[in-house]
């Protein structure tokens, strides 16, 4: 039988091994949750590095992470740039086709032009159509314009693929004497931008066949 002072020391005894052993767990635990963290920023880096040149952004196409919202703008702004350094676009209004490449242009070329923008859904998905429209960068400032050569730079894989020959169908309603300029495909198609040339904003309430429009895919 244990003795006495045994008995007495147990419940310390207990106490410290259970110390001892919650001392245990916590530091495991710190340890992994830190592990955890550092592979999580590796990862999160690893991925950003790859986003940021072309190269990479091909390779995380074939893993179903593409970064769509990150690259094309640097391409899309030098053609555009170039098309405005000719003669025919050397006075036209540079319109882009939703919020977020009217920004990434704007961007680009150093404010140097200011960017309309077509009345894009996802311009009211974001909640960008009120400021818009408030900065009179939206159609009505457009058609306000009157008669005017554009530049409309189009970005189609913006929209889902199920959307896009809608939303390419309606700009002829949106704009006058639309007539293509040329195309940039990039990543295999998962960047597409559409150049048209164009007379201005069509009038409120305008119409077009969409089969006879140009831009209908």
């Amino acid at each position: 039988m244990p003795s006495a002072p045994l008995l007495l020391i147990l419940p310390v005894l207990l106490a410290e091994h259970s110390r001892a052993h919650g001392n245990l767990l916590r530091r495991a635990l710190l340890a992994s949750t830190f592990g955890l963290l550092v592979i999580g920023c590796c990862l999160a880096y690893g991925y950003l590095a790859l986003a940021a040149t072309s190269g990479g952004a091909g390779v995380l196409t074939r893993f179903k992470a593409f970064p769509e919202h990150w690259v094309g703008w640097n391409e899309v702004a030098e053609q555009t740039h170039a098309r405005l350094a000719q003669p025919e676009f050397a006075q036209a209004v540079l319109v882009a086709d939703n919020f977020m490449l009217a920004a990434e242009l704007d961007f680009a070329l150093g404010g140097e032009r200011t960017v309309y923008s077509l009345d894009h859904p996802i311009n009211l998905k974001h909640g960008r159509a009120p400021q818009l429209a408030l900065w009179q960068r939206d159609e009505s400032a457009l058609r306000v314009l009157g008669p005017r050569r554009l530049l409309l730079v189009v970005e189609p894989t913006a929209r889902r693929e199920r959307e896009r020959a809608a939303w390419l169908s309606s700009l002829c309603q949106r704009v006058e004497n639309l007539a293509p300029d040329g195309r940039l495909d990039l990543y295999g198609g998962r960047k597409r931008y559409l150049f048209f040339a164009a007379s201005g904003a069509a009038g409120a309430g305008a119409t077009s066949e969409s089969e006879a429009c140009p831009a209908a895919m």
